[in-house]
């Protein structure tokens, strides 16, 4: 196994500060695997923490399928509160001849709620199939 495949990135710790070599990487939320590690709010200088590419994968797998969730409780909310789909409901909002600023406003947020849980469904399958870049 080659060094990219082992090494997924190295996190240098010092005085408390963490610089970290992911740019080029959408890992979420870096704190959060530190923590998993028990190394968040660590005070040892110099130290270098090397993490896989599954260990990573994992991590970002548990994040987004946790955002996920979320999403699809709010668009779940919105269905059972219109007793609709975003597409009818989004039809019917046009035709109607009355004005619904709370309607219209929970369009906006159920267009938005739709588009994250489909951008982060297309990182969960890029997780899964390995799909992501690292930066070393």
């Amino acid at each position: 196994m080659n060094r990219g495949v082992r090494l997924l990135c190295q996190v240098f710790l010092r005085n408390a500060t963490i610089i970290n070599q992911l740019d080029q990487l959408d890992i979420g939320n870096l704190p959060q695997i530190l923590k998993c590690l028990n190394l968040s709010g660590s005070k040892i200088n110099n130290a270098v923490v090397i993490l896989t590419k599954k260990q990573v994968s994992d991590s970002l797998l548990t994040d987004y399928m946790s955002r996920k969730q979320e999403f699809q409780k709010k668009l779940a909310t919105l269905e059972q509160k219109y007793q609709s789909d975003l597409q009818t409901f989004e039809t019917q909002l046009e035709n109607s001849s009355v004005e619904n600023f709370e309607a219209w406003d929970d369009l906006i947020q159920w267009k938005a709620y739709h588009q994250f849980l489909l951008e982060i469904e297309t990182k969960i399958t890029d997780i899964r199939n390995g799909d992501f870049q690292m930066a070393e």
